[in-house]
């Protein structure tokens, strides 16, 4: 057991000029948490679950995904330390999609019942979580343009946009730099191209001097022509604190 600092980090993100009270300080850190290690490609959560509990993520990536009876999958969201990916599931009995690790990681998980006490007592607390769910639905309104609407080449340099100004916020990313241990599989899956066409498109962005992505290390080489390329704005992120890969 152990404070959830993962939670007030979110909060912060995401709420701009929210000055924590002592008392609010205090109520997070009370809350009992428990802290677990899951390996990568392991369910969190799956569709028809009804979980009495909500995790953050410290370490490493998770993505938020819906299944077709067939097993065709359609990915709508990939998380990073500092989310809270099944938030909703605070309000909502059943879950209706799948949450699962995409690397190793080190994840928080607080009960339902504590989370309510904490949002009926401090109600500051509780919009703030809301907001937190409306930033969640923002991000995957974003990926189902990206999805349907963007060419291969502006698709994958969008989520790579996104990945840094998501990682800088959360205080991972060094110069232009950032850990993305993702594979050319996993980007496949994420994007909705084949592994071919990843291949190819990665190529291009490299070729052209938009980025480096070796060995699971992603490097902004050119930010203003990649953000160009990608149509990328970052205000669906809906974050407070600043990140130098701002939108133009």
């Amino acid at each position: 057991m152990g404070n959830i600092s993962q939670l007030k980090l979110s909060i912060k993100l995401l709420n701009s000029g929210l000055i924590l009270s002592p008392s609010e300080n205090q109520a997070i850190d009370d809350l009992p948490v428990s802290r677990s290690f899951v390996v990568a490609h392991h369910d969190l959560v799956q569709n028809g679950d009804r979980p009495n509990r909500c995790i953050s993520i410290v370490s490493g990536l998770a993505t938020t995904s819906k299944s077709t009876r067939a097993g065709k999958r359609q990915f709508a969201a990939i998380h990073v330390p500092g989310d809270i990916p099944d938030l909703m599931s605070l309000h909502l009995e059943k879950m209706d999609c799948d949450i699962r690790t995409s690397t190793d990681c080190e994840i928080e998980s607080v009960e339902h019942e504590d989370l309510r006490i904490l949002c009926a007592r401090h109600p500051r607390l509780a919009f703030a979580l809301w907001k937190i769910t409306l930033s969640d639905a923002a991000i995957m309104r974003e990926w189902v343009i990206n999805l349907a609407s963007r060419s291969a080449l502006a698709r994958l340099a969008h989520f790579f946009c996104e990945m840094i100004v998501r990682l800088d916020s959360a205080g991972l990313v060094q110069g232009s730099s950032c850990k993305l241990p993702l594979t050319q599989e996993d980007l496949s899956d994420l994007i909705g191209l084949s592994a071919v066409h990843i291949n190819r498109t990665l190529q291009i962005l490299r070729s052209s001097g938009f980025i480096a992505f070796n060995d699971g290390q992603l490097t902004i080489l050119n930010w203003k022509k990649l953000g160009y390329l990608a149509d990328f704005d970052d205000s669906y992120l809906h974050m407070s604190r600043g990140s130098h890969f701002a939108s133009s």
